[in-house]
């Protein structure tokens, strides 16, 4: 009886408007976002570059903050991040006197001499590009301001907390944000090293799977809440709950079973889609002498994706059985906005209890086995937490379902 009815369920969801316009957004989200790739090539000793890879290094990021800030001031436009969103800052002249004061602090040079260093990198710049294409300004050294010798980590961050503070809060010279944009080139030894680790850790599926896995996370946070919405909306509107009331199935398995199917046809999209990536992957993988690994990939969909999926629609069925289906797509719509801002200062590495774990980047091994325990134990809570919300699901229906709440129960 359970698996004619939870076929019966699938196919009913499947048939649905909602659902035809959940795919369509997967879909339109694969080709504008993932369709273009970028490959994996083994690095090779005398390579002008090798990439960049985020750094620990506090020298590094004190020279990343300042030349960020050196060149918003030469702009009088400070980039800050309100609520996740991008929004340029200008200032009046006291607080360009405040910037100018900062810099010239921390670097031990005046204005004017840093304006002298600006203009001779953008000399070599012009006449490296003299007659040759675009690519060669990566000949020149990037353009990076130093810290004076005497200047502390503890000391430039403190002067940074009141740039921040200046501009209102929430700008790239906040301290999270100056440890999430700071990033160092890559040298062969360290190239290399990120290199064999595609290869022998994660057969190059493991770097295209998480990076499947970051943008599809996105949708699947919030997409699913839809389907169980319009299941709970589909009875109401052909006023079956007295008919479903009477039948012999218990609240569980039917709540169950219909949990179940939901999940199912919001999963199937994903594992069409992921197919294209995942062979992408496994020619990659042959043209660079190993074999990729297809369960593998499959491991990370179900690892990574799934506890999205779960909580997504428990959520949807919790909310929408205790206040209604508005409801519940508003309160998962603001739990999905925060969670997605949250993330907005790392793409790479992202995770704590967040519902949306990011990891921007095709590769970064090193940086994914840092955050695999975080990540582990951010897949169970959400995993718990779903089963949590569908035993109380089971459990406010049942009492609907006797007539102990509502006016629909068959003991009424």
């Amino acid at each position: 009886m359970y698996w004619q009815l939870f076929w019966k369920e699938c196919r009913q969801n499947m048939k649905s408007m909602t659902y035809v316009l959940y795919v369509c957004c997967f879909i339109l989200f694969f080709v504008t976002q993932l369709q273009d790739i970028e490959g994996i090539s083994k690095p090779q000793p005398g390579q002008k570059k090798y990439g960049e890879m985020l750094s620990n290094d506090e020298d590094v990021r004190m020279e990343c903050a300042l030349t960020e800030l050196f060149y918003s001031y030469q702009r009088n436009s400070y980039p800050t991040y309100p609520l996740g969103f991008h929004k340029n800052v200008q200032t009046d002249e006291e607080e360009q006197e405040l910037v100018k004061e900062t810099l010239e602090r921390l670097t031990g040079q005046t204005i004017e001499e840093l304006e002298k260093e600006r203009n001779s990198y953008e000399e070599k710049v012009t006449k490296a590009m003299e007659g040759k294409s675009a690519e060669h300004i990566w000949e020149v050294d990037s353009f990076k301001i130093m810290p004076a010798e005497t200047v502390s980590y503890e000391t430039f961050l403190e002067e940074m907390k009141k740039i921040d503070a200046m501009l209102g809060g929430q700008s790239r010279f906040s301290e999270q944000r100056i440890k999430s944009e700071a990033k160092e080139e890559m040298s062969y030894e360290q190239a290399k090293e990120e290199y064999e680790k595609i290869i022998e850790k994660d057969k190059v599926s493991g770097a295209y799977a998480r990076l499947f896995c970051d943008y599809f996370g996105i949708l699947l946070a919030i997409l699913p809440v839809f389907l169980a919405v319009t299941r709970a909306v589909r009875d109401k509107r052909a006023k079956a709950q007295e008919v479903v009331a009477s039948k012999k199935i218990s609240s569980a398995g039917l709540i169950l079973t219909r949990y179940l199917a939901i999940v199912t046809a919001a999963m199937i999209p994903v594992l069409i889609l992921s197919i294209s990536p995942a062979m992408q992957a496994s020619y990659v993988a042959k043209a660079l002498g190993v074999s990729g690994d297809m369960l593998l990939y499959g491991e990370y969909l179900a690892g990574w994706l799934l506890p999205s999926v779960l909580f997504s629609v428990s959520a949807g069925f919790f909310f929408t059985e205790l206040a209604g289906g508005a409801f519940s797509i508003l309160v998962m719509g603001m739990y999905w906005l925060i969670s997605l801002l949250q993330s907005a200062y790392q793409l790479t590495g992202s995770v704590g209890w967040n519902l949306i774990p990011r990891f921007n980047s095709l590769g970064q091994r090193g940086i994914y086995e840092a955050i695999f325990p975080e990540l582990a134990a951010n897949r169970i809570f959400y995993t718990g937490l779903s089963i949590l919300l569908i035993a109380a699901v089971i459990l406010i229906y049942d009492k609907k379902r006797k007539g102990r709440w509502g006016k629909s129960g068959k003991y009424h």
